[in-house]
């Protein structure tokens, strides 16, 4: 546990780095000039400062790349011939693509501060350590649905990429054995995962009676757990499972440290809040994300589409410095609203879900202000289920429930467990 006076030079050091990046983003960048009628300037509290500031959207991204948010005198194109940076574009619909920089020393350094906030992470992620990757081939590494890639071609420097399919539903039982196999030979400390491709994978293990190969860690990226992949994957990996918040824009932004909770990157990057609107106790709400030391691309203020829980009281672990989390809730696009309007997070959806269904892969969609469709992969008994829904949705909420349905992945490789037919026009209610 840190004392006060390195919490409070932590502190000092933070805000000052949020204090360097701002007057730099407002002086040089030529995205943000337009920003400094908003700053209330330098004898504001730096905190005051970042309020008082706009938000950044994708739209604004897309509408100002490929220069809108590179320093001035910063010559990207000699970066990019110089192989400094690449060019990089973030998965999902054409209206949730955005094109950036990608500056791979830059997102290893996030990586490697974010490892320093869990005591496990910390001993066994070098930088050198061996890591197998099980995600969808859109998101890492190379894609091939038509032919397997051998071994070899899924391997790069200290990687083992376990997967080349676009989608799980692409797997075979061979395929299944092959992944379990190499995770026996390669021995990797550290297994980062999608949950949504790993519990399959630990499901066919449990089922044919397989030991999967036990890492130092399971690392879950790309998509938030749920209850129904943990049941799995707790039955088969018996290490250390946690959780890592970032995306592409913005690098690694909370890591879970051994007591649960999210704690902030601050070496990284600065986060303020946003509660959200309905929420008497002002903990759910979303989180606006600023860069550190990126020398080629700043974002500021920048939504991830998450919604988060504050913490309730200290963490056990003694880390003070940044925000803390108690949980990070689900995508906004996943989130649902009941009769009156009121949102319905992924994370409080899931929790009803496994407590009435069991361990069962679901897919909700609300059609309407009333009607909302839930799928299941397996047969389900629709009276307990239906019940709970009421409970958060309405009485009068119409709910129809659907067994042995296929359901697969978007257009990203990712599950969209939830979500609104008509997300943008929400919270309507009637």
């Amino acid at each position: 546990m840190a004392d006060n006076q390195t919490v409070s030079e932590e502190i000092q050091a933070y805000q000052e780095l949020s204090c360097r990046t701002l007057e730099r983003a407002l002086r040089e960048i030529p995205f943000y000039a337009a920003w400094n009628e908003f700053d209330p300037g330098p004898s504001a509290h730096i905190d005051q400062r970042f309020a008082a500031l706009p938000e950044l959207t994708k739209e604004d991204i897309r509408g100002n790349f490929p220069f809108g948010f590179v320093p001035r005198g910063v010559d990207v194109s000699a970066a990019l011939r110089r192989k400094d940076i690449e060019l990089v574009e973030t998965s999902g619909t054409t209206s949730e693509k955005v094109t950036n920089y990608w500056d791979q020393r830059w997102w290893d350094s996030s990586e490697r501060a974010s490892w320093q906030l869990n005591p496990v992470m910390r001993s066994w992620a070098t930088g050198t350590h061996r890591e197998a990757i099980l995600t969808s081939s859109k998101n890492v590494g190379r894609s091939s649905d038509k032919l397997d890639l051998n071994f070899a071609r899924r391997r790069l420097d200290r990687f083992l990429y376990l997967n080349e399919k676009t989608s799980p539903l692409l797997w075979q039982s061979y395929h299944y054995r092959r992944m379990i196999e190499e995770l026996r030979q390669y021995a990797p400390e550290i297994l980062e995962a999608n949950p949504s491709y790993l519990w399959r994978l630990c499901r066919f293990a449990l089922e044919q009676g397989l030991r999967i190969e036990q890492p130092r860690a399971v690392v879950f990226t790309y998509e938030l757990p749920l209850q129904y992949q943990l049941y799995y994957i707790r039955r088969a990996l018996h290490c250390p499972l946690i959780s890592s918040y970032g995306t592409t824009e913005l690098g690694y932004v909370f890591m879970q440290c051994e007591h649960g909770r999210f704690h902030q990157n601050t070496a990284s990057c600065r986060v303020d809040y946003r509660p959200l609107g309905g929420d008497d106790t002002m903990r759910r709400g979303r989180i606006l994300v600023t860069t550190f030391n990126n020398e080629y691309y700043q974002i500021m203020r920048f939504d991830p589409g998450d919604i988060v829980c504050l913490a309730s009281e200290p963490c056990p672990c003694g880390r003070e410095e940044g925000m803390v989390l108690d949980d990070i809730e689900g995508r906004f696009s996943q989130a649902t609203f009941d009769r009156s309007g009121r949102p319905v997070t992924l994370r409080s959806l899931d929790e009803t879900v496994f407590s009435s269904a069991g361990p069962r892969e679901y897919e909700l969609t609300q059609r309407d202000s009333r009607d909302y469709r839930l799928r299941f992969e397996t047969g389900v008994d629709p009276g307990p289920v239906k019940t709970a829904l009421q409970k958060i949705y309405g009485d009068d909420a119409r709910i129809a429930i659907e067994s042995n349905e296929v359901i697969a992945p978007g257009v990203s490789g990712k599950f969209r467990h939830a979500g609104y037919a008509g997300y943008g026009i929400i919270n309507r209610g009637g």
